[in-house]
């Protein structure tokens, strides 16, 4: 097994353990939707599976990723209130992750899964607050060539003077990744879903 799959299968392990706790969290927002640990928790969960994703070329999931962490900004922040809908709509976003990383990790890529319609309500929700979040190609994997993703289809415009990698900080990473990685390594995990 080479360096970045050791990598993605911890990415993996550590997102099915912090799912599983989201799940949980989610559970108790019901009844008291304005916690803000619980969702300050949510929201770093789904931001460092998103900046994670890019890492290593994972478009389709940091697209849903994004998704649902732009509408967790808003709930973070209050300017929008969790409602049944709402929840339901993020429990579907954490079941749609898991099928994503246990198609990743039973093939090494995406799938072809089709999350569309479930990143447009969420991006639709995160609007109602006045948030511009585009959806987009979340249908389509990353490209035969690409080996890392820096942006993806649903992130909003870089401020100007800013660089394509600061959308992915090290802190975001696992441990031994941030630890380890100088360069993003190529790897057939991030090719096309596409027979070459």
């Amino acid at each position: 097994m080479s360096d970045n799959e050791e990598f993605i299968q911890e990415f993996l392990v550590e997102c099915d353990e912090n799912l599983d706790q989201l799940d949980q969290h989610l559970i108790v927002l019901e009844q008291n939707p304005r916690d803000p640990d619980r969702l300050a928790s949510i929201f770093r969960t789904m931001h460092t599976i998103k900046g994670t994703s890019g890492f290593f070329g994972f478009s389709k999931l940091g697209a849903l990723a994004h998704a649902g962490e732009s509408l967790l900004s808003r709930l973070r922040d209050g300017r929008l209130v969790l409602n049944a809908e709402i929840a339901t709509g993020l429990l579907e976003l954490v079941d749609a992750v898991r099928e994503i990383l246990s198609t990743i990790e039973s093939t090494g890529r995406e799938g072809n899964g089709d999350y569309t319609s479930l990143a447009s309500r969420l991006s639709q929700w995160a609007q109602q607050s006045g948030v511009d979040a585009a959806v987009s190609s979340v249908t389509q994997g990353p490209s035969a060539s690409s080996t890392i993703v820096t942006s993806s289809p649903l992130s909003p415009p870089r401020p100007q003077g800013t660089s394509p990698n600061d959308d992915v900080e090290l802190a975001e990473l696992p441990a031994s990744v941030a630890k380890d990685v100088d360069v993003v390594p190529e790897s057939p995990l991030v090719a096309s879903d596409q027979p070459k």
